[in-house]
């Protein structure tokens, strides 16, 4: 098991960009003012970057962003998360949740299931994995999804996959009393 925890200063905001291409970086980049210096111009954003390559991001007018990486055109579509969602970047620790008790922390369940006796549940107990703490390092409330030369199709797999996950998040942590008020307000 996996247990966040919120970073002590405050964590960063970030900008999240999914690129067709694949770059051989994880993580964050030194990159300079001089290099790193947003403009807004006649309502078009201009963003340019020179880390190794040249960037420069206009906002469409239907809300859609084109930029150039390496002379070649992308055109993106942004992703906003739904109000009670957050995006993170963590990163994985040592530590283990030192606030729960050892029973909390090393049983995976309390009741046996239907087909389990006692011996199958004292297994599975000792089994068990510690609950690990994973950091915030930082935080987003959208994401950019870029395609080459167009738009990322309504099918692509990285915006199928955001929005199946939102709608499987609702499913599973919606109470049936929060269903059948959601559709008496609906009628």
């Amino acid at each position: 098991m996996l247990a966040v925890r919120a970073s002590e200063k405050g964590s960063e905001k970030l900008q999240v960009n999914v690129l067709p291409c694949r770059i051989h970086r994880n993580g964050p980049s030194k990159v300079t003012k001089r290099c790193w210096c947003p403009t807004t111009e006649e309502g078009l954003m201009i963003t340019l970057t020179c880390f190794l390559v040249r960037y420069w991001q206009l906002n469409d007018l239907d809300g859609s962003k084109t930029a150039y990486f390496r002379g070649r055109k992308l055109r993106g579509r942004q992703i906003k998360l739904p109000k009670k969602y957050r995006g993170l970047t963590v990163i994985r620790t040592d530590e283990t949740l030192s606030g729960a008790s050892d029973e909390e922390q090393t049983t995976l369940h309390k009741q046996p299931y239907e087909d389990e006796d006692e011996e199958d549940m004292l297994e599975h107990e000792s089994q068990a994995e510690p609950v690990k703490i994973l950091k915030e390092e930082a935080n987003f409330d959208a994401i950019t999804v870029w395609g080459h030369d167009r738009l990322p199709a309504a099918d692509d797999s990285f915006l199928k996959g955001i929005e199946e996950w939102v709608t499987f998040a609702e499913a599973i942590h919606t109470t049936p009393t929060d269903l059948s008020q959601s559709s008496d307000t609906s009628r």
